[in-house]
């Protein structure tokens, strides 16, 4: 998280203003990147327990995988918001008046 400070502090050279844009931009593709990528993570994970499992469970259970795969998002998506918001809270400047 430190380090998108150091990022952000490197574009914007000594702008606090800009400084916090960076780091609101830069907190912002992290967070989407981890999204994307730990949700194709779990996407494939459930992927696979659907085909290799799909004989032993139930018929309730085959035909609600969109409820499994929402509430894996959300709760995803909520992780990845908490992140980003300790990101920011690290992160921002008070600019001096």
């Amino acid at each position: 998280m430190k380090r998108i400070g150091i990022a952000a502090s490197r574009i914007s050279k000594g702008n606090v203003v800009h400084y916090n844009l960076c780091v609101v931009g830069i907190s912002l593709l992290v967070s989407l990147f981890l999204f994307l990528i730990a949700g194709l993570a779990v996407l494939l994970a459930i992927g696979l327990v659907a085909f290799f499992g799909h004989e032993t469970m139930t018929e309730e259970l085959r035909n609600n995988w969109t409820t499994i795969m929402s509430l894996c998002a959300r709760a995803l998506g909520l992780a990845v918001v908490v992140f980003n918001i300790v990101a920011l809270a690290i992160n921002i400047k008070i600019p001096p008046k």
